[in-house]
């Protein structure tokens, strides 16, 4: 079984089936039984238990002083848990089935969930500083795009959640995906991004790639399209080591869940369908409009600019390893004049006086 391989709290914290019967009491899974069998890592599933149980309120049963009294324990027990400050997704993840809008107030910190709200940040402290978690989801029937403040920008295809901080962290970009994604990361040797995607990290420093992440599917694939990639399982070896796989462009790699292991196929075993990974952005002596078609069919947004009075600019330019928001910069730069533009919802507008 999957949770046999299980060496982290996260592990089990995130874990749908055991939310479920620790929430619910619905056990499908044998949860009870296995725990009873002693397995090596039941005291982190044990640990598990309590802080998702300390999180249930009943507002019919508890009273207020019991409900604060309950989370002011699970917060201190977050608190003595080693654990980087990407745990405040998982802390998200839990607490927002349970309220819909929670106003904690302890020695601990303030958390403050607005779970009604789709794209609101959840407001929280660690070690006494304040992380603001932003969550989107696509429950439309087209790719997302999302952008990071870092400049970055990922497609969020449908049914997919990602979750990642107003501002990211002085040593570290990190964010959480359930789901599938394909990413463009701005490039910042000094501040690696990483994705965290059920049991596997994804770390790089700048490139293009994509994750299948879904929690109902038994592997998890990362799939390279520029740059390199390092994946590794989310948890340690026996031997205290984490393995890492390195992937270079048009590389993949599967992990196996049930298996907590790699194994790299030597074709992706799902082809792309996504046209941002089967266009070339490599333009010479292009006409913007062929650019912004480009642009328009690799992200599936309307691309609006003044076409009488740039058509007469031509481009020679790589994009093929950019951002879109990087995408953009570069040809309103190229493009001079009074050129720039804005992203909203799901369309670009360019607007200029002409190119140089």
């Amino acid at each position: 079984m999957q949770r046999d391989h299980y060496k982290t709290l996260d592990d089990f914290l995130l874990d749908p089936s055991f939310q479920e019967w620790v929430r619910e009491g619905i056990d499908n899974d044998g949860w009870q039984t296995w725990m009873q069998q002693e397995p090596a890592n039941v005291r982190l599933a044990r640990e598990a238990y309590s802080i998702i149980a300390a999180m249930i309120i009943s507002p019919m049963k508890i009273s207020d002083d019991e409900t604060e009294t309950a989370l002011s324990e699970t917060w201190e027990k977050i608190h003595n848990i080693n654990q980087p400050t990407i745990k405040v997704s998982w802390l998200h993840r839990i607490l927002k089935p349970v309220a819909a809008a929670i106003t904690l107030l302890s020695g601990a910190g303030l958390i403050w969930l607005l779970a009604n709200q789709a794209t609101a940040p959840v407001l929280t402290k660690v070690d006494n500083k304040e992380i603001k978690i932003i969550e989107r989801n696509n429950n439309s029937s087209e790719p997302m795009l999302v952008t990071l403040e870092d400049g970055s920008s990922l497609l969020l295809q449908p049914g997919s959640q990602i979750s990642y901080p107003a501002q990211f962290d002085l040593k570290e970009r990190k964010v959480m995906l359930s789901g599938e994604a394909f990413f463009e990361i701005s490039k910042n040797p000094d501040h690696p991004f990483l994705v965290f995607a059920n049991e596997t990290v994804t770390r790089v420093i700048g490139t293009s790639f994509r994750i299948r992440a879904y929690n109902d599917q038994p592997e998890v694939e990362i799939m390279v399209r520029t740059g390199q990639v390092k994946v590794s399982a989310a948890h340690q070896e026996a031997d205290g080591t984490v393995k890492e796989i390195a992937l270079n462009p048009n590389e993949s790699v599967l992990y196996v869940r049930d298996e907590a292991v790699f194994a790299k196929p030597a074709v992706a075993s799902h082809t792309s369908e996504l046209p941002i990974e089967q266009l070339y952005f490599e333009f010479k002596d292009a006409p913007v409009s062929e650019i912004f078609e480009t642009i328009q069919k690799a992200y599936g947004m309307q691309v609006h600019y003044p076409l009488e009075v740039l058509k007469d600019c031509y481009l020679s330019t790589s994009l093929t390893d950019e951002p879109l928001p990087q995408k953009l910069k570069i040809i309103v730069e190229s493009l001079g004049g009074q050129t720039y533009f804005q992203i909203n919802d799901d369309q670009i507008t360019i607007y200029s006086n002409g190119c140089n």
